[in-house]
């Protein structure tokens, strides 16, 4: 129901008053036969109204009111949602974000390491608990000390693992790593990435770890027992035991008459043939294999030892000598004579050792002289002579600095060294241009022989060569360049 009155103003102050109460009692009538029109307990409340118009709506139900609610909650709905994503969103950014820190660190952890094994200088020869000792000296000979470290220190077992600590750098990242030896033969690096945010409560650490192996692998050319950059041309009855050969040399690289050969044969020519004869090989034959290059001498320290010259008028038929300096040119012939320490022949010289020689320690050669021919680069040994260590020399001073350096018997990669008869042994590494050895050679070196020439290897008949690499690297040689350690792709797994 409506009610609509209009009070129209007119006349003095009481006239409005009697007007205004004719109104109320006018409008009490129309409605109260009304139930849905309520009015107020005091009728005065009416009259206190000085509107000129007056209107009355019946009550009605507030849906604006719920409309507004409805509107305010689906608004705060909307907020809180739009909040809730942000805050998602924040949380997948800062996961990512750790997630990709993490990876760079594994990935720098990986690096750093993989270089640290492959560039050790680990003997590559050893095997099980000896390598894996061997590893961690060198390791720690790197490491401990260094920035890198901070002052920790690379910790070994003794028998199983090799712990090197956490390694921190820019943006809360940093790398540890642990070294096993899954087998005898199998080094294996494990690589932990670490990624740190946050301070106090709200810190966190994420990591990633991941593991690849490394196979040693023996170091150049002293992996093999016989290398030569030319081929070996051998008779009947030669019998080469104790390794593995390796050539250079294109067309028939190693050819032999009769015998047995108990290791493989290695040639980097794929073309390249061998010719057995009536010979037993016992290994393989393998063409097309890695160039081997071998190691550049390093004569430094020899030559400082060398202190007692030797001229054209120095008397060589009998005698004892100690680290002696023959000069260029002068061409001796060495009777039965001991020699002891350090034999540095500068070239050109075309050296005879035609008596009975005694000799403890090491020859060392000068690379040819400019113009100078093999023939006037030679050693040459008339009879039998045995290659004693440095390590039998006596306790002196004089050969205090040699005593500590076995391994290395002769260092003459620029002559050539030829045998009449036989040869007794060598206690090192035989490094020389060419080797020619006439009748009956038997002997067993303690290390490699190894022929930097393309003229390679002549034995005649009945030669018989026992050769026992130890893997190490000799002292003499630098520039050998190869790895011990090899890292094997195909092993990579992350955990």
């Amino acid at each position: 129901m409506e009610f609509n009155h209009t009070l129209i103003l007119t006349g003095n102050r009481t006239d409005f008053d009697n007007s205004r109460a004719r109104m109320v009692q006018s409008f009490e009538r129309s409605v109260s036969d009304d139930d849905s029109v309520r009015l107020p307990r005091r009728r005065e409340a009416y009259m206190a109204y000085p509107f000129p118009h007056l209107r009355i709506y019946p009550r009605r139900g507030g849906w604006v009111s719920l409309l507004a609610l409805i509107m305010v909650i689906m608004l705060a709905g909307m907020c809180l949602a739009l909040l809730t994503n942000v805050g998602q969103d924040t949380v997948m950014a800062d996961n990512y974000r750790g997630m990709t820190e993490t990876r760079m660190a594994l990935d720098s952890g990986m690096e750093f390491f993989t270089y640290e094994l492959i560039h050790s200088g680990v003997n590559g020869s050893l095997t099980g608990t000896a390598l894996l000792t061997d590893l961690s000296t060198h390791l720690k000979t790197n490491l401990n000390g260094s920035a890198n470290l901070a002052g920790q220190a690379v910790t070994y077992d003794g028998s199983t693992t090799i712990t090197i600590p956490a390694i921190s750098f820019a943006g809360g990242r940093s790398f540890s790593a642990q070294i096993t030896m899954p087998t005898t033969t199998t080094v294996r690096l494990t690589t932990t990435g670490y990624y740190t945010s946050g301070i106090g409560a709200n810190q966190k650490v994420l990591q990633r770890q991941a593991s690849v192996d490394f196979n040693p692998k023996s170091s150049g050319v002293f992996g093999y027992a016989f290398y030569s950059k030319g081929a070996l041309n051998m008779g009947n009855n030669t019998t080469l035991s104790g390794g593995d050969i390796y050539s250079d040399a294109a067309g028939t690289a190693v050819s032999i008459g009769s015998g047995t050969i108990t290791g493989n044969i290695c040639l980097s020519n794929a073309s390249a043939s061998v010719s057995l004869g009536g010979a037993k090989l016992n290994g393989t034959i393998s063409k097309g294999v890695a160039i081997a290059t071998p190691p550049a001498p390093d004569r430094t320290l020899y030559a400082a030892l060398a202190t007692n010259i030797v001229t054209a008028s120095t008397n060589m038929s009998s005698g004892t000598f100690k680290n002696i300096r023959i000069k260029a040119n002068v061409n001796p012939n060495i009777g039965n004579v001991t020699l002891q320490g350090v034999v540095y022949i500068e070239s050109p010289n075309n050296v005879k050792f035609n008596g009975s020689t005694n000799f403890t320690g090491i020859i060392v050669c000068d690379d040819p002289a400019q113009g100078s021919t093999d023939a006037q680069n030679t050693l040459y040994f008339a009879n039998s002579t045995t290659f004693y260590g440095v390590e039998g020399l006596p306790n002196t001073p004089d050969f205090a600095t040699l005593r500590v350096l076995p391994g290395t018997s002769i260092l003459a990669p620029g002559f050539g060294l030829q045998f009449f008869n036989n040869m007794g042994g060598a206690a090192g590494v035989i490094a020389v241009k060419s080797i020619t050895a006439k009748n009956n050679l038997s002997a067993a070196i303690a290390g490699q022989l190894m022929i930097y020439g393309s003229s390679g290897v002549t034995f005649q008949n009945n030669a018989t060569l026992t050769l026992t690499p130890t893997g190490k690297i000799p002292p003499g040689f630098t520039g050998y360049g190869q790895f011990s350690l090899a890292v094997d792709s195909t092993t990579y797994v992350e955990k």
